[in-house]
């Protein structure tokens, strides 16, 4: 039987796409993740980042 050039190009390009779609929510959802923790972030008036540290007795 004779490989079907066509179907296998298809399916290719088929997967590369879904693939690639994948990458980029993967980056994208990383990239979300990052910017929301630099937003959430206490900074002091120096502009350092505030380390939470428990209350010593």
């Amino acid at each position: 039987m004779k490989p079907k050039k066509m179907l296998i190009l298809a399916v290719a390009v088929v997967l590369g796409l879904m693939a690639g779609m994948f990458v980029a929510l993967i980056r994208k959802a990383m990239q979300n993740r990052r910017q929301q923790k630099r937003e959430h972030r206490v900074d002091s008036p120096s502009g350092n980042p505030l380390k939470p540290h428990a209350p010593t007795m």
